[in-house]
């Protein structure tokens, strides 16, 4: 486990800065707009900052999994349920939630 500050992280807004904040209203991040990126390209870097504390969960609880996989025939037997917790994480990083 990271010693990261705890998630769900939030974004706020402003006209030049994105905060990423605890639902506490801890500051964990800023996302600063310069020229030469887009607006689009800055609210995505604040989406992935977002949401890399339900990255980290995801991908740690898929690393631990890997080892239940089928020998035989060399495939991960896991169920499509059992992705959706990864698939979750990488729509919010997306901005699809």
């Amino acid at each position: 486990m990271s010693n990261h500050t705890p998630g769900p992280w939030l974004i706020v807004s402003t006209y030049v800065r994105t905060a990423i904040n605890t639902a506490q209203g801890i500051h964990v991040a800023m996302v600063n707009w310069w020229k030469g990126i887009s607006v689009k390209e800055h609210e995505a870097n604040a989406r992935l900052i977002a949401a890399a504390p339900d990255m980290l969960e995801a991908l740690e609880w898929l690393s631990n999994e890997f080892d239940c996989r089928d020998d035989e025939y060399g495939v991960v037997g896991f169920t499509r349920d059992e992705f959706r917790k990864a698939e979750a994480a990488i729509r919010k990083a997306r901005g699809e939630v």
